[in-house]
C-alpha cells in the first residue's frame, strides 16, 4: 500500500537508509547492528524485565 498518493515518494519521502544517507552522518547499519547489540544483551534484557515486573506486579 502506498503512503500518500499526492506526494512523490520517488523524490520527498525518506525511509530507512535513504534517511539516514541524506541527514544524517551515522549509518544506518551501524545503528541497527548496535540495537541488534543492546537488546540481545542479558544485562539489559534483565533491566527490562526488572522494569515490566515493577510496573505489572508493583513488585
Amino acid at each position: 500500500m502506498k503512503g500518500n498518493i499526492y506526494v512523490s515518494e520517488e523524490t520527498h519521502i525518506y525511509r530507512g537508509e535513504k534517511f539516514f544517507k541524506e541527514f544524517l552522518t551515522i549509518k544506518y547499519e551501524d545503528l541497527d547492528r548496535y540495537l541488534k547489540n543492546v537488546s540481545e544483551d542479558k544485562e539489559i534484557v534483565e533491566i527490562f524485565d526488572n522494569l515490566y515486573k515493577k510496573i505489572r506486579y508493583g513488585k
